[in-house]
């Protein structure tokens, strides 16, 4: 569908739903410009603070300034406010804006299922910023990150016997989707002259690897499938050629997807109440200020804190498994069913956490103290791991992770 969308330079607004999260991509003649979605992780201001580009003490004067803003009657972005209070040059607010655009659509490629609507009205696309975002190298890019060899089969499968071959230099394809050296090699055997079949057994990466990136070089145009091998004699693919049908081709089958489904986005509200926003800083203080006392072990008055931030944002599962942990931290199970108990119900939450957003650290965190808790050192030391490359911040997942390493080393 997004390739249709591309090709065909369609303007509207792509809805992509699944169990837990709605995102809105708004395209401009085929190019993505803007992105919303549901998850907390991926706001402009936690992206800012998990990179290290603002320090927590940073995010919260931010999050203060909103809020007094708020009060004020007088609605403030945080991109401004951060250029406002100097901590961010305007250059790297708009890079920082653009790469959240990106993001955003890569993170749709972490659910399996997902529902699609398309709204071809173009007023939402006027009431937006424009990030113009280059789509086909994010959609390459999610699938190597996420996709299972059972999402793989359907583009694969039916094309076992078939030959790709490649529709720009490999220098070209290189560039433009930011291969690494071996996904680079296995490009030399995309030569018109093995199947895809044998490609899927090639040498140099691994399975799961190889069909990936083959399904996502043929999903994205980058190769043509030819019914037989090329023979010295035959041209070159045309210059330019995708590999695909035409944008007219293109639209047309998008179109009569879109008419058989008859499912249009219904538009939500770009800015939320005063009330809901000034609630949803509110929320975010709170948790900010939880999350500062669970960094000096003050678990209570963390707990108290976080508590109060997923009282007043009870949908965001985020709040309520920061909010469990300290809690459980902060008042030990007395019982040993009673802490069995507790230790499902937040590992449920970790779940829910991770349906939204399987990149979230704090998710990967607890379970690894989970994982620690029950005696398995081999997870608990994949979930710390997992934690810290998401966040390298986070001191406690680095000290298990050394631990951990060293204790696993002597058995």
């Amino acid at each position: 569908m997004l390739n249709g969308i591309v090709q065909g330079e369609r303007t509207g607004t792509l809805e992509v739903t699944s169990t837990d999260v709605t995102s809105l991509l708004f395209f401009s003649k085929g190019t993505l410009v803007f992105a919303e979605q549901g998850t907390l992780g991926e706001t402009l201001g936690r992206r800012l603070l998990r990179e290290g580009q603002l320090t927590q003490e940073q995010y919260a004067a931010v999050i203060q300034q909103m809020t007094t803003g708020l009060i004020e009657s007088e609605q403030m972005r945080f991109g401004e406010v951060v250029v406002a209070l100097g901590y961010l040059e305007p250059e790297e607010v708009h890079e920082a804006l653009g790469a959240q655009v990106r993001r955003k659509l890569f993170c749709c490629f972490q659910w399996a299922r997902v529902g699609l609507g398309w709204d071809p009205s173009p007023e939402p696309i006027r009431s937006v910023a424009h990030w113009p975002t280059p789509v086909l190298p994010v959609v390459l890019e999610g699938m190597r990150q996420y996709w299972t060899l059972p999402q793989t089969l359907p583009t694969l499968g039916p094309n076992g016997e078939r030959y790709p071959v490649l529709t720009e230099s490999r220098e070209d394809l290189m560039r433009e989707f930011v291969l690494t050296p071996d996904e680079a090699r296995f490009l030399r055997h995309v030569d018109g002259r093995t199947t895809v079949n044998e490609l899927r057994e090639a040498r140099g990466l691994g399975r799961l690897q190889r069909s990936r990136l083959l399904a996502g070089l043929i999903l994205t145009g980058a190769v043509r499938l030819g019914n037989r091998a090329l023979d010295p004699t035959d041209p070159p693919p045309p210059s330019g050629s995708k590999g695909q049908p035409g944008p007219g081709v293109a639209v047309q089958r998008l179109a009569a997807q879109l008419a058989a489904s008859r499912k249009r986005v219904k538009r939500k509200s770009l800015a939320p109440p005063m009330d809901d926003k000034r609630a949803a800083l509110e929320a975010e203080q709170a948790h900010q200020r939880g999350r500062t006392q669970m960094g000096y072990d003050a678990w209570p008055i963390a707990a108290r804190e976080l508590r109060r931030a997923a009282d007043l944002q009870p949908e965001v599962v985020e709040y309520e498994l920061y909010a469990a942990w300290a809690e459980f931290r902060a008042n030990a199970p007395e019982t040993r069913g009673a802490a069995t108990q507790a230790r499902v119900a937040l590992a449920q939450l970790t779940e829910r956490v991770r349906r939204k957003d399987r990149g979230n650290p704090f998710a990967w965190h607890v379970r690894g103290q989970l994982a620690a808790l029950d005696g398995n050192d081999p997870a608990a030391l994949k979930f710390f791991s997992r934690a810290l490359a998401l966040d390298r911040s986070d001191a406690e997942a680095e000290r298990f992770v050394r631990l951990l390493k060293r204790r696993l080393a002597k058995k």
